[in-house]
């Protein structure tokens, strides 16, 4: 389903556009009167839309309601009724298979058309849609069975992870090859294990990396990175974090054995005067000199 909200005002009056594969739930509680279903219907206790999408929820509590008849079995067709989503289209919610959620200009009114959700904050359920079609997607993912290239099994999603150049492998053997280059410090090829990522250097982030190895090898993995793009006068890690140029030969590393974390020079501090050598790890705050590394 196609789904476009619209806000108002000069910041929000670009049309956002969703595909959608699911819209949030819709809970009921019932209960099943003694005389169900000959002489009476069932009865709604509680009615609730998940992140309030529907607009005037009450025509579809009475349209459900109209749809017993005396002597009937209803329960099966109400939920079919949700789930399949033809209310929508009965009660004028989407056209065409498109369903819009527009603020009116003057921001206090609604504008209400045939193919348009009369919705008072688009701004806020823009992203419970997105929130709740990624976690639908999620599961999907994790109960679907996905085909390793690596060890050739079809293990559930659960145990496999997608990576950002959307290769699925099994969590097992990413984490036996991505352990054993942490361990050897060959972290370049710590990344997707597709034959053409491979050639193209595809490297994992920081995040696919965390959810498959330990902790430790995490930091290790991290660690090995700064250091090799100090090494190298490309600090990427530092560029982001510290605004430093891409190339900064005065980066050092810290002396310290178990740290070596790369330390850049201090900002404005004049050549010439000896302070300059002065540098400081932010990781284990130790002060040494730049030149022979000994203690400040």
């Amino acid at each position: 389903m196609d789904v476009f909200v619209t806000g108002s005002g000069n910041a929000e009056s670009r049309e956002h556009h969703l595909c959608l594969s699911s819209l949030p739930p819709i809970l009921l509680e019932i209960v099943l009167p003694p005389a169900y279903p000959l002489h009476a219907a069932p009865e709604i206790v509680s009615f609730h839309v998940s992140g309030s999408w529907i607009p005037r929820s009450g025509r579809l509590l009475r349209k459900l309601q109209g749809m017993w008849h005396p002597g009937e079995v209803i329960l099966y067709a109400w939920v079919e009724c949700i789930r399949s989503a033809d209310f929508l289209n009965s009660m004028n919610i989407i056209q065409d298979g498109t369903l819009r959620c527009v603020m009116a200009r003057n921001g206090s009114s609604i504008l209400i058309a045939s193919n348009r959700i009369p919705h008072a904050t688009p701004h806020l359920l823009l992203p419970f849609l997105t929130a709740y079609e990624s976690k639908s997607q999620s599961s999907k993912f994790n109960l679907t069975s996905h085909s390793c290239n690596v060890c050739f099994e079809s293990p559930k999603g659960s145990r496999c992870l997608q990576l950002s150049c959307s290769h699925i492998f099994c969590r097992a053997c990413l984490r036996d090859g991505w352990s054993l280059y942490i361990t050897e410090g060959d972290v370049v090829r710590v990344g997707c294990l597709d034959p053409q990522c491979v050639k193209e250097g595809q490297e994992a982030t920081e995040d696919e990396v965390r959810r498959v190895v330990t902790e430790e090898e995490a930091r290790r993995w991290k660690w090995l990175r700064e250091k090799k793009s100090a090494e190298r006068g490309e600090s990427h890690w530092l560029c982001i974090s510290q605004r430093l140029s891409p190339i900064d030969p005065s980066i050092v590393l810290c002396p310290m054995f178990l740290c070596q974390t790369p330390v850049p020079k201090p900002a404005g501090v004049q050549e010439e005067n000896g302070w300059e050598r002065l540098r400081t790890c932010s990781s284990c705050n130790y002060s040494f000199c730049s030149f022979c590394k000994r203690t400040w």
